[in-house]
């Protein structure tokens, strides 16, 4: 069922209108399904690896619930193990549980993150959002990464803005979103969303909810050639070169020879035309 699931939504088309450029609203392609008491019984009772916090954890918006609230806890220790009767009962309050990583609880999401991990030879990361009635999921923002959001549960409201930012990167600081979030979708039970890296957006949970978030982490130029530099450094002594450096105060009229520059320059020039 994975396998066909991602046949359907990624053919020729997808990467050459859609990938990195736009959302889009796929209905009824994901056969899975699954409630939010359902999915948290399986994860609670995985026995190996055992789920702690913070792996699972709660929010409202962008307020963090108090973990003495749901793990075994008190005012003078923290306990990273979780009170299942307490984790049940926040289904009873209006907020979103978050579980980080669910493909390792959770047979049937690790066979979709491998399917996933296989096409795009990427990291793949799955986390589930669990959320109650009339809550909101964060404050708006856009992510660094792809994503494909599968509902399995209940019904999501979505809202989007324009792109903020060509290929954002988590190691390059975020930009405030300054455009309003204007364009509606609302996803049901059996719904594929997928979102480009930099694209804004906020979410609503009119009644309970549960949606998978499956964030494919490709890999970018600038890190393709520092690999592939640091690679060429070892067989190439002239990148391994001091910089010239500071004497008595003054610095040398340029922090790369001559000689060099062109030696480099001829290296990456190779480099790049062997890629």
């Amino acid at each position: 069922m994975t396998k066909n699931i991602i046949n359907h939504l990624l053919d020729s088309d997808f990467f050459e209108t859609i990938w990195q450029k736009k959302n889009i609203h796929i209905k009824n392609i994901c056969e899975f399904k699954q409630d939010s008491v359902s999915i948290l019984d399986e994860i609670l009772s995985h026995r190996s690896p055992r789920i702690k916090y913070p792996q699972l954890r709660a929010f409202n918006q962008s307020q963090q619930i108090c973990p003495l609230d749901y793990t075994c806890s008190n005012r003078q220790n923290l306990s990273h193990d979780l009170d299942i009767p307490s984790v049940f009962s926040l289904l009873n309050r209006s907020l979103t549980i978050k579980v980080t990583d669910i493909d390792q609880y959770h047979s049937w999401i690790s066979e979709l993150k491998k399917v996933f991990e296989l096409f795009f030879n990427s990291l793949v990361k799955i986390n589930a959002y669990i959320s109650t009635s009339q809550c909101y999921g964060g404050s708006p923002h856009y992510d660094s990464h792809h994503i494909f959001i599968f509902q399995i549960h209940g019904e999501k409201h979505w809202d989007f803005g324009l792109k903020e930012i060509d290929s954002p990167h988590k190691d390059f600081p975020h930009k405030f979103i300054h455009n309003d979030l204007n364009q509606k979708i609302q996803t049901q039970e059996g719904d594929v969303l997928y979102i480009p890296p930099g694209l804004p957006h906020n979410v609503f949970t009119p009644k309970q909810s549960v949606h998978l978030s499956v964030g494919i982490h490709t890999e970018r130029y600038f890190e393709f050639l520092i690999q592939n530099i640091k690679k060429l450094a070892e067989t190439q002594p002239v990148l391994r070169h001091d910089l010239n450096y500071r004497i008595n105060n003054a610095y040398l009229p340029e922090k790369i020879n001559k000689s060099h520059q062109v030696e480099i320059m001829a290296l990456l020039k190779n480099l790049i035309e062997s890629l």
